[in-house]
């Protein structure tokens, strides 16, 4: 099997490529961001949703 979109399973560090699986990313984006839970929005096959109309200014990215 050849990845020719990347995959959605692990999630890269973007300064030292470390690797954590994206369950376990998950549990700490909602842990830091419990009142974004609530939103809904339709899941695009790339794994992004259409949430342009937010203000993202109060949303923490785990470190």
């Amino acid at each position: 099997m050849i990845d020719l979109h990347g995959r959605l399973d692990p999630v890269p560090c973007m300064k030292c490529s470390a690797a954590i699986r994206r369950p376990d990313f998950q549990e700490r984006l909602i842990g830091l961001n419990a009142a974004w839970t609530g939103f809904d929005a339709t899941a695009l096959p790339d794994g992004d949703a259409d949430l342009d109309q937010l203000d993202f200014s109060g949303f923490t990215v785990p470190s």
